[in-house]
Order: C-alpha cells, then structure tokens, then sequence
C-alpha cells in the first residue's frame, strides 16, 4: 500500500464541530484545512440520509476568537441561523425561510468595534441571540467580558451602509446588557418557555475546569433578568461546573466535579469526577447518576455539549480511563444505560442535540478508523444502536485496512515527586511498516497541550503518516491531563515542567521494554504546552539515558516569566497555579524556562512558529534558537507569517511534516552509524 503523503495529511484532516439542531434543520461546522476556513453545513432532519448544504458562501468562516480559542461561533432557529465570522468578527445572519435551495447571502446583522461574540444561543421567545461579548476597545489592560442579548427586534438605520452582500440597509439589533462584573463568562441555557437563563461566571486566578460559578435568573415578559441567584456548593472552595442546561419541565441541571467520594478501577482513594447533577436550590446540587467517568472535557473552547434531554430522557457522553462511551438515562428505570456498550471504535461523542420534528438524538462521533460522522438513535424505539446518518469526506489515498489501531495503555509510574505508585495513560499507534534504517524500531512521543486537556484516539492522518513510515506513535496523556478524574487533572498544581517531564521518562522506559524503540531511537514532539514539556525533557541530563533521540517543539513556551508577562486574558493567571506566584516563587519560574537552561541542552530540536501568534508570544521561540546557535546542539527553526497559535492552513502542515520527517530521518541515520 502507498503511504500518505505529507499533503494528503494535512489536507485532508476534516474536522466537525458545533453540531446544533432547531425546527426541522440539523447544522454544524466544518473546518476544511485545504482552504483554512469553518463552513456551515445544514441538512433537513427528516430526510434519509442526510444532504447537507454548505450555506456559508466563500469569503466567511464561521468562527470565534472570545478567548482566543473561540467556540460557540454560531446558533441555530427555526428559519435561519448566525454565527460570528472570523475576519472581522461581526454576527451575521442566514435566512432559510425558503429553504436549501434558495439560501440568502449572508447579512452582516451587528458590529461593535473591538468586540467579539462567541457560544451564541437562539432565544426564540424574545427573538434575540444571547452571546459572550468579549470587549478590547476600552483603556483596560485586560478586555472585558459581559453577557448580553442582540434582539432582532430592530429600527432600520437612516442612511444605508455600504457592506459587502447587503443590499437592504442595516438593521440594527438592539444590544441589551444582561451580566458582567465578572472576569469571564460562559454558557449561557434558556429554558424552553423563555422564563429563565442560567449561565457560567469565574474570577481570576481560575480558569473554568478549576472553578466556576453557576448563575440563575428568572425573565420577564421583556427578557429583563430578574431575582438573580448564584449557586455555591457548601465546604468546597473550587469546583469546577459546565454545560448548564434546562429539561422540558424546568429543571436546571449541569455538569459538576464537587467531592463524591467515587472510586474508579484500581483506585484506593475516592476521587471525583464531572458527573451531572440537579439544581434544587442556591446551596444544593443534587447527583442525577453517579459513575467513575467525566461527562465532560476541559472548557478550552465555548459552545461544548457533552449531553442533551430530549421527549425519552437524557443522552450524555462521557470518558472512562480515557475512552469514550454514550449512555441514556431510562426516565422510565432511572438506570443510565450505555448506548453503545461494545463500540470500541468510537474516540468520543461531542455536540449532542435532540429535535423533535425527527424525534432523535444526534452527536458527532469520532472514531479511531474514521473521519467525524453524525450518528443518531431513536430512543422512542429503545434502539440501543447507533445509525450513521453522515460522514466527512475521506480521501487520504489510503485503504481503512492499512489505518494503524491505537491500543490503550497504562504505564504504572513512581516518582521522587509522587512515591506512590501512579497509573499514567497513553494510546500506541504501531507502525503500518518498517522502519527503513535497518528496520530498526522508532517511536515519537507525542504530548498535547494545554496542558489541561487530553489525548484521545480519534483518526488523524496526520497520526497516520509517522505509522506509514516506520514511526510507533505513543500519544501521552501526562499527569494533569484532562478525562481521569479532578484528582489527576489536579496533578501538574505548582509540579508543571516537573511531573510532566517524569512522565515522558517514565513512558520511555515503558517503550523500550515493550520493544517499541531502541535506545537513542525515541523522539518527543509536542504543540503549546506540550512543545514546552519537549523543550524541558531535551534540557533534562537523564533523556538520553532515557532512549530520547530529539525531538520538536511547535510554538512550545521558553520563557514563563515573559509568558507571564504577555500571554492573553483567559491564561494570564494559569502560571500561577501551573508554577506558583510569580513573585515569591520567581526562582521556579526560572529553574522551569528552558531559555536559562542552555548549558543543559545536549538534544536535537526543531522549532515551528506562527508570527501571528497571540498565546505564545513568537519571540520566545526565536529566542531560544538564537541562544542554541553556536552551541553543540543540531536545531533548525521554522516560521509561518501567516499562522497563529495553531497552524490552520494545509500548505504549512505540508511543510511542518516534511521537514520534521527530514530532520527526524537525519538523526536517526547518524545514530544508527
């Protein structure tokens, strides 16, 4: 079989997301790397299977920059939609009041300069659409975020403004504040009769899978907030809640990690976990079901939905030991009943949404064999089986037989940090073909970032291409990592660039037991915060002892007391919880930045950049490359003008894996001499 190419790879890896569902429409976004843009897709939920239209037009991509991660950049109604386009960030609306095959160009709806929207959400009571507005026009040296409403309910302008496909003059919504006062906001739910909202708040030093605040108002007649109460759980200081959102009858629920005394498998000691519970007052969350297993991620990104209630209960998705599962909530037994009980294939179940028309439950699906799908059920029927309704597009040039199984594993680690015995999770990729250096064996760990965030066993072509030429791939889910349980998310607390860097060591020595690698044959490659944990796990003296080659750090962090200094809102208070605080612990903050490092640099290193870059300032990495330069350590250093935090466009991750491979190849091959 003919290995993907580096261009098929990067081309090729298209991504769903946002899945939302209102009247008779199902819509969500996909990004399409070739062209670097967030289409819109809407189908007909009634029909089979399903026919999605693109309706976003070229010259729009449907996405949010509130946070710089974005998320929630567009809603759903009954005879239209909108979302948030990227390049300038204003909200403009689709009209499908005449259907698919009559869609109105976009119209721009609302602007305000230096502002931008994210997890937007349809009030079809009040007719507006409720946003997060994140505002940098002020003298702050921080933006400022707010909750508000936009009502549609609008008074034509004067004069008519000249903007590209709007031919009518510009109806201005009327912009209502409903919250701010708070650092950040999130999530906002409506309940169905429009009679009362609930949403996330938090304060700095937090971030939201730390702790977070549940608000709840009633609405009046106008959409006014009204007798606004703010839950808290009683003896805990940090809790971390997510994903509120209204049953039918009124019911507030939401996603909750508060103490539960829980074990899950192989544990001695109880832990807790994001399970859902039921708001019963200001003082009181009531535990729905409760499971070993997180029924949610880490709220990276806005708009994330991990479960729904719809006419026969609620459907919610989860991770156990790190693999994903779907399960139903018999309102009838009041059992959670796993959906897919022997789907080993599926990765995870996100955008879960119910509509009624159809009368189904709809999520995307990733899957390790697979591009994103849409699945759904029919619960009416008790049908515990899935049906695939939609598929991404895959052509990767490439037979499924070929695509390489991830296989879970659990490392047991011991640490001078932690002398405890530890369980450390990953998933092996093996390698679709040998090797050409004598056929000898190679892996490349890879770290996420985050580093509050997780690993899990989706199909990427871009996995792909490092199995088709000989690499076992070992994706490395440290301690800190998202989907375990608060405990092991809790791990890297004032230990990052300590804990983290004992876990690749100790993954190493599991890889080289397994056979998975020789000595001096294992490569560490790692984005954002694992491009950090690379960089200080190629300055550890131990490394090479430990089998590692190199390795690439992509817009990894150098410098943590400059990061401090210059990294946006939403993190400028992580280090202080990751490290300690900046000030009476800035020797830590200096022992941990690879940058005052050099003389412990013995490895190859490859450096990749975005000058646009806005969460890992771009000089850190040029700066470590210049300071390398001139020493006895082989690096080479990579930039792109037109990429941020994150590389979107195709014809860079073309460049990233061909000159990675190059440079992994040229040291494999001088050590094997």
């Amino acid at each position: 079989m003919t290995a993907i190419s580096a261009q098929q790879a990067a081309a090729q890896g298209k991504q769903w997301a946002e899945l939302r569902s209102a009247g008779g429409w199902l819509g969500w976004l996909e990004f399409d790397p070739v062209t670097a843009v967030n289409r819109v897709l809407v189908a007909t939920a009634t029909t089979q299977p399903l026919d999605p239209s693109v309706v976003t037009p070229t010259g729009f991509s449907a996405r949010s920059r509130v946070h710089e991660y974005g998320g929630g950049s567009w809603c759903l109604f009954a005879n239209g939609l909108i979302f948030v386009n990227e390049a300038d960030q204003a909200l403009y609306r689709v009209d499908l009041s005449n259907g698919l095959a009559a869609v109105s160009a976009p119209e721009r709806l609302f602007h305000r300069q230096g502002c931008r929207y994210g997890d937007l959400v349809w009030d079809a009571i009040h007719q507006r659409v409720l946003a997060v507005e994140e505002d940098h026009s002020g003298p702050a040296p921080e933006p400022v975020n707010r909750l508000v409403a936009l009502s549609l309910t609008t008074q034509q302008t004067q004069q008519t403004q000249q903007i590209p496909l709007l031919s009518q003059p510009l109806a201005v919504p009327q912009r209502q504040l409903l919250a701010e006062g708070w650092d950040f906001y999130s999530s906002p739910a409506l309940a169905e009769d429009g009679c009362a909202l609930a949403w996330l708040c938090w304060n700095h030093p937090h971030q939201p899978w730390r702790s977070t605040t549940l608000q709840l108002a009633e609405l009046d007649a106008a959409g006014q907030l009204q007798s606004l109460v703010t839950a808290a759980t009683p003896g805990q200081t940090e809790v971390s809640l997510c994903q509120p959102g209204f049953l039918a009858n009124g019911e507030l629920w939401v996603v909750s990690d508060q103490s539960a005394g829980m074990l899950s498998p192989g544990q001695q000691e109880a832990d807790s976990y994001w399970n859902l519970y039921r708001y019963l007052s200001e003082s009181s969350l009531e535990p729905v079901f409760q499971l070993a297993a997180e029924f949610a991620t880490a709220q990276w990104q806005l708009g994330l939905r991990h479960w729904v209630a719809g006419a026969a209960g609620v459907v919610a998705s989860f991770f156990q030991q790190g693999q994903a599962g779907i399960g139903w909530l018999n309102p009838q037994s009041g059992m959670f009943e796993r959906l897919s009980p022997n789907d080993s294939a599926a990765a995870r179940y996100h955008g879960l949404c119910w509509n009624a028309q159809s009368g189904r439950y709809y999520a995307l699906q990733e899957r390790w064999d697979s591009a994103s799908q849409l699945v759904s059920w029919d619960l009416s029927l008790q049908s515990g089986r899935d049906s695939a309704l939609c598929h991404a597009r895959l052509d990767v040039g490439v037979m499924p037989a070929v695509i390489t199984r991830p296989q879970p594993c659990v490392m047991t680690c011991m640490t001078a940090f932690e002398p405890a015995e530890q369980a450390l999770f990953g998933w092996y990729y093996p390698p679709t073909a040998e090797y050409s250096d004598a056929h000898q064996p190679a892996l490349i760990i890879q770290l996420h970032g985050g580093p509050t965030s997780m690993a899990d066993s989706r199909f990427d072509p871009q996995k792909q291409f490092w199995c088709d030429r000989g690499f076992g791939l070992l994706t490395l889910n440290y301690r800190g990592s998202s989907g375990f349980g608060r405990r092991y998310r809790q791990r890297l607390a004032g230990q990052w660039g300590l804990l983290d860097v004992e876990d690749v060591l100790v993954a190493c020595q599991y890889a080289l037991a397994q056979g998975w690698a020789l000595p001096g044959r294992i490569l560490v490659r790692g984005n954002s915060a694992g491009g950090y944990t690379v960089l200080r796990v190629l300055s550890d003296s131990r490394a090479a002892a430990a089998g590692i080659g190199g390795g690439a750090s992509l817009y990894g962090i150098s410098d943590l007391a400059l990061l401090n200094e210059h990294t946006h809102k939403f993190e400028s208070h992580y280090l202080s919880w990751l490290i300690g605080d900046p000030e009476t612990a800035a020797e830590y903050y200096r022992q941990r930045s690879p940058i005052f490092q050099l003389d412990d640099f013995q490895l190859p290193v490859i450096f990749f950049q975005g000058r646009r870059d806005r969460v890992v300032p771009p000089q850190q990495t040029r700066q470590l490359f210049d300071a390398l330069q001139g020493r006895a350590v082989t690096t080479e250093y990579v930039l792109f003008d037109e990429e941020g935090h994150g590389f979107r466009q195709a014809q860079n991750r073309t460049v990233v894996l061909q000159r990675e491979f190059a440079f992994y190849d040229q040291l494999l091959a001088a050590a094997s001499v």
